[in-house]
């Protein structure tokens, strides 16, 4: 089973469990789901739904180890954000003078399987509260008289625990729906992206035999950045060894699509790309695309390859590496379908 449908396999049970299964667990396999997908903002909140009143600095600890993945901004944003919705998710209610509910200074600290547990006691409390039928009317009096006091307590705890678990379910409902929605969008972008893959691993095995080795030697399996920079460079590589195999240098002046007469150089790849679409295919919706996306993506990788030869370190993510590679894909997939018509 692929990664992606193990983690569909695992939101769309929680989701089953919802109506039925305790909140922890619930939240348990939300904490699953992110840690698969390296999703380490949900992480952040997750884990502090199981911290604990005696946890120590639970809140502090977790959050210091996935530090590093965000910057200083970022981290404080969220850091901010959490908090901020932790505290409204576990704020008490009260009843003013009017009979109004507002919110109070109360906040249960407890984690979702302390609520949990002390919902399930005060249940069981509140259904143990009745008078022994051996009593006299008196002492029966004053039992009921102090079962109804400890009843309104009970009653006012069990309201406040059991709005606090809705709103976390809400919360991890949201999560699920989300995290459902990407993956499903991602399974389609997913087949998409393979059925082109394929056409250009095949057709550059015909025409470019070199571009497609350039492609299939790229690999992103750590968090070196060094090797997400790389991954660019590469893909400008594979863009200039592509150019090479449909519309080589030359040094003879060629008449472009603006009447001006220019000569397609070895450094001009990108050039000498759009030059070939405009050479052989008629003005097209899709042509403008692909010399868009080719004009976008020439300048991103070569602002980093520029850096690499300058011996600066480039920032590089590995989202950003993988957008690089799948655009990289997309683009010749484009120019060799229109090619092929």
């Amino acid at each position: 089973m692929r990664q992606k449908d193990k983690i569909l396999e695992i939101v769309n049970s929680a989701q089953q469990k919802l109506s039925s299964e305790k909140l922890s667990i619930i939240l348990n396999d939300c904490l699953r789901v992110a840690m698969l997908r390296n999703d380490f903002e949900n992480q952040w909140w997750l884990h502090w739904e199981f911290c604990t009143t005696n946890g120590g600095n639970c809140k502090k600890k977790f959050p210091e180890t996935i530090r590093h993945k965000f910057s200083v901004e970022k981290y404080q944003i969220l850091w901010k954000e959490y908090l901020d919705e932790w505290i409204n998710e576990r704020r008490a209610e009260s009843i003013n003078l009017n009979v109004a509910i507002i919110e109070s200074d109360k906040i249960y600290s407890q984690s979702v399987i302390e609520i949990e547990n002390n919902l399930e006691f005060a249940e069981n409390s509140t259904r143990n509260l009745i008078v022994p039928s051996n009593l006299d009317s008196k002492r029966a009096y004053e039992i009921e008289i102090e079962n109804f006091e400890a009843r309104q307590v009970l009653e006012s705890s069990i309201k406040d625990y059991r709005n606090i678990l809705g709103r976390i379910k809400l919360r991890a409902s949201n999560f699920l729906n989300d995290t459902e929605y990407e993956l499903q969008m991602g399974k389609t972008y997913s087949d998409i992206f393979a059925r082109t893959k394929e056409l250009v691993d095949i057709k550059l095995a015909e025409i470019a035999p070199d571009v497609l080795e350039k492609f299939l030697s790229i690999k992103i399996e750590s968090e070196n950045k060094e090797e997400y920079a790389q991954s660019l460079v590469t893909c400008r590589r594979v863009l200039k060894s592509f150019a090479d195999s449909i519309y080589p240098p030359s040094k003879i002046p060629v008449k472009c699509s603006d009447g001006k007469e220019r000569l397609f150089s070895e450094e001009k790849y990108i050039a000498r790309i759009w030059q070939f679409i405009h050479e052989n295919f008629e003005k097209s919706t899709s042509t403008s695309l692909i010399q868009n996306q080719l004009s976008s993506l020439g300048k991103r990788v070569d602002y980093i390859y520029e850096l690499s030869n300058k011996g600066i370190h480039a920032d590089v993510d590995e989202l950003e590496a993988n957008q690089c590679i799948i655009q990289t894909y997309l683009i010749l997939g484009d120019i060799l379908r229109i090619k092929m018509k």
